[in-house]
């Protein structure tokens, strides 16, 4: 079977082409970048010249899946989040709408927009966000003793709740706010092992994929489950014992839920349906 993905979110597809072709698929991957010229004319003079497959995948509902359907077929549609929340809402939503109506399978990355994606297409299925539990793992190394260290990576679309930022200064957390995307994806797991606690997103009921991956490290989280009663949580992680143990259960839901082999595992059964 040959595979062509088209487009890339938060690196989802560059983690399930890996283990594609880890075990043997003959996989494509056409990335772009976010220059007018790369994310039209660009991605579609690539996604034409990328011969015949029997499956393209393409993430993300906006041009790449128009332009997929134009030039091949939009077999399977992978919608990840801020397409279905937001921009299906504005001026390109009926280009999304018809993106998910055209689709021969439509997979989303976080449950909360399944509901969203199911008005148009019926085939609309959530497939966890795959972690790569190999890399994304916990520290060898005890970190140095100190305060422990809170991680948040500042959004556009919300602010962290000054109640939190009160009830780490309280219980003695080094808060750390760090602006736009500072790291490389590689990185991140180095980046990981120098926090405690990582604080997500809070007013998206989803986890984030870079919450997933520092569940993965081991870390202690704040998410939106935890917004009612900060305090309380903020105190319960301001023992180490604590967070130790919740550092352990993060990381086995990861491996249940989300490792990258389990879901390949899914994904290539979808492959298998849409093709026959």
């Amino acid at each position: 079977m040959r595979i062509v993905h088209i487009n890339d979110c938060a690196f989802v597809g560059a983690s399930l082409v890996k283990e594609l072709r880890a075990r043997g698929y003959e996989v494509g991957h056409i990335t772009r970048s976010r220059s007018l010229f790369s994310k039209t004319f660009g991605i579609g003079w690539k996604i034409l010249r990328s011969g015949d497959a029997d499956i393209y995948h393409v993430h993300y509902a906006l041009q790449d899946a128009f332009l997929t359907r134009l030039l091949k077929r939009l077999d399977v549609l992978h919608c990840h989040g801020s397409d279905l929340r937001w921009k299906i809402h504005g001026r390109w939503g009926r280009v999304i709408k018809s993106n998910l109506r055209k689709a021969r399978k439509v997979i989303v990355s976080t449950s909360d927009i399944l509901s969203r994606a199911s008005e148009f297409n019926d085939s609309a299925e959530y497939l966890p966000n795959p972690i790569d539990t190999e890399i994304f793992k916990p520290r060898t190394k005890k970190r140095a003793e100190g305060k422990p260290r809170a991680l948040y990576l500042e959004k556009w679309y919300e602010k962290l709740p000054p109640s939190l930022e009160e009830s780490l200064e309280k219980y003695g957390f080094f808060l750390d706010k760090v602006k736009g995307k500072p790291h490389a994806y590689e990185d991140m797991p180095k980046v990981f092992s120098k926090y405690d606690v990582f604080i997500d997103q809070l007013t998206i009921d989803s986890l984030s994929k870079t919450c997933l991956e520092a569940m993965g490290c081991g870390l202690s989280c704040v998410t939106y489950l935890d917004k009612e009663h900060f305090g309380d949580v903020v105190e319960r992680l301001s023992d180490p014992v604590v967070r130790t143990a919740q550092g352990r259960r993060n990381r086995r839901y990861i491996l249940e839920r989300h490792d990258v082999r389990k879901v390949v595992d899914r994904l290539t059964t979808i492959y298998k349906e849409v093709k026959s």
